[in-house]
C-alpha cells in the first residue's frame, strides 16, 4: 500500500500548514493535563454522563463559546481578505470555504448550542422544576451535537452550502 505522504500536510498556504501541525501539539497538550491530574474519572461520572440540567447547560455553553472563537477567526480570516481591493491574502477557493464555513459554525454549532445552553440552564429554574422532564434524553442531545462537529468538516472541503449565486459571480470559483 502507497501512503500520500506527501499529501498529509498542505504545503500551499502557510496558516493551514501551522494550523495542521499546531492542532496535535494542543490536543496532546490537553490530553496530558487531564492524564497529570487524573482527571478522566472525574470528567466521565460527573460531566459526560451526567443528567444534571445545569452541567448539560454548562457544556452546551462551552461548546457553544469554542465554537464562538473558531467561526470568530473565519470572520477575522474573511475581513482581512476584504480589506483592500485585489487582495491575494486567501485564494478563492479557500475564501469560499472560509465563508461557508463561518455561516455554518456561527448558526449551527455556536447559535443553536447557545440557545439550548440557556434553555437547559434558566428554564427548570424559572418554572420551579427540579429537573428537566427527559433527563436522559437531555443527555443524549448533547452527545449528539458533539458528533455534529465531527460530520461538517468534509463538506464544506466540498462546498456543500456554499451559495450558488456567489458561484454564478465569480468566474475562477471551481466547479465540483
Amino acid at each position: 500500500m502507497n501512503f500520500p505522504w506527501d499529501q498529509l500536510i498542505v504545503h500551499g498556504n502557510w496558516m493551514i500548514t501551522m494550523a495542521q501541525i499546531g492542532a496535535p501539539f494542543l490536543v496532546i497538550g490537553v490530553i496530558a493535563v487531564i492524564t497529570y491530574f487524573k482527571l478522566w474519572k472525574y470528567l466521565y461520572k460527573e460531566w459526560f454522563t451526567s443528567v444534571d440540567h445545569k452541567k448539560i447547560g454548562a457544556m452546551y455553553l462551552i461548546c457553544a463559546v469554542l465554537m464562538f472563537v473558531r467561526g470568530g477567526i473565519d470572520a477575522l480570516l474573511i475581513r482581512a481578505q476584504l480589506t483592500i481591493p485585489d487582495n491575494k491574502f486567501l485564494e478563492s477557493n479557500h475564501y469560499n470555504e472560509i465563508f461557508s464555513t463561518h455561516g455554518v459554525i456561527m448558526i449551527i454549532f455556536m447559535a443553536m448550542p447557545f440557545v439550548f445552553g440557556l434553555w437547559n440552564v434558566v428554564v427548570p429554574l424559572q418554572i420551579g422544576a427540579r429537573d428537566v422532564a427527559f433527563p436522559v434524553l437531555n443527555s443524549i442531545s448533547f452527545l449528539v451535537i458533539l458528533r455534529r462537529y465531527d460530520f461538517i468538516q468534509p463538506f464544506i472541503y466540498r462546498r456543500w452550502i456554499t451559495c450558488c449565486w456567489l458561484d454564478k459571480l465569480c468566474s475562477t470559483c471551481r466547479r465540483i
